[in-house]
């Protein structure tokens, strides 16, 4: 009954807990953009690849997310862990094009 009239979210704390999940994102995209470099993708093998690699990452994100501590259906850490992870997930693509390109050239090219 309390918690349905008193938020006690700390904000710093739900601040950290986005900044946290942009940096899995982040990783998660270089090391694809690597493995794509590396097994010789390339134009739409490569965006297909990006594609299924950050879906299957957002949805393992979503799911850890889904397994947290919950208060009516939601995370306990975030409002709606499904949107988090999905809308975060497809935001860095010019990370995964930078790391997908230099390994591309250094392992095909050099």
């Amino acid at each position: 009954m309390r918690e349905k009239y008193l938020d006690l979210t700390f904000v710093p704390s739900v601040q950290l807990n986005y900044e946290t999940l942009g940096r899995i994102f982040i990783i998660s995209n270089i090391i694809i953009g690597m493995a794509a470099g590396t097994m010789g993708y390339s134009a739409f093998e490569g965006i297909a690849f990006w594609f299924v690699s950050s879906l299957a990452t957002s949805a393992m994100v979503a799911l850890r997310l889904k397994s947290l501590p919950q208060s009516n259906g939601d995370s306990k850490y975030f409002k709606d862990a499904v949107y988090i992870s999905f809308s975060n997930g497809f935001g860095n693509m010019m990370t995964f094009m930078l790391f997908w390109i230099m390994m591309y050239n250094i392992v095909h090219m050099l």
